[in-house]
């Protein structure tokens, strides 16, 4: 039950204080769904019981996943559900045998059921978001890959992040190039 309530709610469950740790379980939730909980029931326990979880190997297994979990959702579910789910069946095995080296490769694994940057470069750009969680977690991630050493990141509470229009919700029939002034 513990390693259930830390993967469904990283956010308020998850031991420590890293927080890029609970921010990637909190994509993983949001775009993954219960596909990848079980691995992550599996990986959390499998890292309790060796002290792991304060450490920087969960950060590189866990955006793995969110990375497939957020690919495969914007470009509308292309990985191949049964290869992905044979993977994550294998990879709960081996952690449950005690094959520590499953935890470094996993990341590795997971990438080659990834969508093509190109594939989802373009998916992204016809991506609609009705889900402010979702947009908000997108653009969190994109502003976190482009700060720079000591600039300041935005907060990492949702709650702080507020979203708002800057182009208008409804384009008017003629062309909308007037809207924006270049």
């Amino acid at each position: 039950v513990r390693y259930f309530r830390q993967v469904a709610d990283p956010m308020k469950h998850w031991p420590g204080n890293e927080n890029e740790q609970k921010k990637s379980l909190e994509g993983i939730r949001l775009f993954g769904g219960t596909l990848f909980q079980p691995l992550l029931m599996v990986l959390a326990k499998y890292m309790d019981e060796r002290a792991l979880l304060s450490s920087s190997q969960p950060i590189s297994v866990f955006r793995g996943i969110e990375t497939v979990a957020i690919r495969d959702h914007v470009c509308g579910r292309a990985v191949d559900r049964n290869q992905l789910t044979q993977l994550l069946n294998l990879s709960i095995e081996r952690l449950q045998s005690g094959v520590a080296a499953e935890v470094g490769t996993l990341p590795d694994q997971l990438r080659t059921h990834l969508p093509s940057d190109r594939d989802f470069r373009d998916a992204f750009a016809e991506w609609s978001c009705d889900k402010t969680p979702m947009a908000k977690h997108i653009l969190w991630r994109i502003e976190r890959h482009i700060t720079r050493p000591g600039q300041e990141p935005l907060s990492d509470n949702p709650r702080d992040i507020t979203l708002e229009h800057i182009m208008p919700q409804k384009l008017p029939d003629r062309n909308w190039s007037h809207v924006v002034n270049y």
